[in-house]
């Protein structure tokens, strides 16, 4: 419970990250070096995010945490 946590901790940061990009460039420098910092690759085009060897889809419904595939229905 506490890794989906965490995931989903990771997500709203990712949407904030995002976010400030669309405002402002010099900002995004910022939110990646945090991100490396705090060992989590994000990938905005994507929209894929990378915490702790879990892998999170956003816009999709499939979430691997620890390398263990756990699908929410």
């Amino acid at each position: 419970m506490m890794s989906v946590a965490v995931t989903w901790m990771g997500c709203g940061v990712t949407m904030i990250a995002i976010f400030v990009t669309e405002t402002g460039g010099e900002v995004t420098k910022t939110q990646c070096a945090v991100t490396r910092m705090a060992g989590a690759v994000t990938r905005m085009a994507g929209g894929v995010t990378r915490m702790a060897g879990g892998v999170t889809k956003m816009g999709s419904e499939e979430t691997y945490l620890l390398g263990f595939p756990r699908k929410t229905e």
